[in-house]
């Protein structure tokens, strides 16, 4: 019995099941969970868990890897209709993006590509600009532009 204070990636679509099965698991247990991308100071903060993606920061905390993910490229079948399918990373630049900001940066995520092993960005236009993942992907459902989103969150 008790509480456990979490803060979580905005993007906490990926660890819905999970915060699911410990609620059914441990009923005793109240979950407060923060939503948040900000860099929080676990201590002052009073959190018991935070969970980030990213390189750590911290080294006097204890870190564990949970896992991998990778970011894809995403439109709706009637965009791609309308508008064509690029074949190439520099043909996205004639098409509409959406793009994510950092909320604590302010700066846009890359996307990043890789040909014959060696990484290299392209300059893309923004359509929109949203500092959560989720309408990103909502305003491509619409077949309003391409967005790079996690794996995991375009699955279905």
């Amino acid at each position: 019995m008790g509480r456990l204070r979490v803060s979580i990636p905005l993007v906490g679509t990926l660890l819905m099941p999970v915060l699911s099965a410990f609620m059914r698991n441990y009923p005793d247990v109240q979950l407060d969970i923060d939503f948040n991308d900000r860099m929080v100071d676990v201590i002052e903060d009073g959190f018991d868990v935070v969970l980030r993606t990213g390189d750590a920061v911290d080294s006097q905390l204890t870190m564990r890897t949970l896992g991998h993910y990778s970011h894809v490229i995403v439109g709706s079948p009637a965009y791609l209709a309308q508008h064509g399918t690029p074949a190439t990373p520099e043909e996205l630049v004639a098409h509409a993006c959406l793009q994510h900001r950092f909320s604590r940066t302010g700066r846009l995520r890359v996307w990043a590509f890789t040909r014959d092993g060696a990484r290299f960005d392209v300059e893309l236009p923004s359509t929109a600009i949203a500092t959560a993942v989720e309408p990103l992907i909502a305003l491509a459902e619409q077949g309003l532009g391409l967005t790079n989103a996690p794996d995991f969150a375009v699955r279905a």
